[in-house]
């Protein structure tokens, strides 16, 4: 199927069954009409101008060496003076930083799903690192142009989501039970290693995210999405919304490929921005 100037395809969906990641989350509380047109509508949009930008296809590459690093994989990189030469450089920079300890279990790539009365969410994180001790860090990598703002990371949809779940679903990784002040989140910035993002968890924070992605989650089982009134009026969302040119007639500046990959890897595409 063909819209305007991008490619759209349709993928049914039931939100009652849906389990919801840290960026659908993020679109609801932003935009419900971005919300509705891929979630409830199922319309998936690919832009025509992803061929002419590779940060997407950098950022993919990166997590790819990442995870076979972590993997005790050949992580090899060959294009070191071509177009993707920076990501040899992050490459190197993610090894100097994290050398890999004996005494502690790595799982890169690692999914997380949990369904429990009415809230059911999932992550997939970048890499999860539990010590002897059972103590876990979540580290996220991130390919941004822009520093993090450690106060927005905090309260991001991504943090409360994955560190949330952890606490509450991590003993599916080694049968044991992670309490929240164990755990530890790390945003690791690619372009700016010297200033990884970090936050501890905590009992009193647990009880904060569970409320409020219950919240949250029962809000969007309740919306109306036939209501006119979803639209957001916030520009600079609508500028970077890939349905731009569907409410506002005019194109986005978003670019969004890979979109026949719906439920785990379109999530993890775009790149949350602090």
């Amino acid at each position: 199927m063909l819209w305007g100037k991008g490619l759209g395809m349709r993928v049914s969906m039931n939100l009652n069954e849906m389990f919801f990641s840290q960026n659908s989350l993020e679109i609801f509380s932003k935009c419900r009409m971005r919300f509705k047109k891929r979630y409830v509508d199922g319309l998936l949009w690919k832009s025509r101008e992803a061929t002419e930008n590779n940060h997407a296809e950098k950022g993919r590459l990166f997590h790819l060496l990442a995870y076979r690093y972590f993997m005790g994989l050949d992580d090899s990189f060959v294009d070191e003076k071509g177009e993707y030469s920076d990501i040899k450089v992050w490459q190197d920079r993610l090894k100097s930083y994290m050398v890999i300890n004996s005494n502690n279990s790595y799982y890169p790539e690692f999914e997380l799903k949990l369904a429990e009365d009415s809230i059911k969410i999932q992550a997939k994180y970048d890499l999860i690192i539990i010590d002897a001790e059972n103590r876990a860090v979540i580290y996220d990598w991130k390919v941004q142009e822009k520093s993090i703002n450690p106060k927005n990371a905090e309260q991001a949809f991504q943090t409360r989501v994955y560190m949330y779940l952890l606490a509450k679903a991590g003993d599916i990784i080694n049968g044991k039970s992670i309490k929240p002040e164990d755990i530890t989140m790390i945003y690791w910035q690619a372009r700016h290693p010297a200033n990884p993002v970090k936050m501890n968890y905590s009992e009193e924070l647990f009880k904060k995210d569970e409320e409020f992605l219950r919240s949250e989650i029962e809000k969007i089982l309740n919306c109306n999405f036939d209501s006119m009134g979803l639209k957001t009026n916030d520009e600079k969302v609508c500028r970077f919304c890939e349905f731009c040119s569907i409410c506002n007639g005019f194109d986005s500046e978003e670019v969004i490929d890979n979109a026949d990959e719906f439920e785990i890897e379109w999530e993890q595409i775009e790149e949350v921005e602090f």
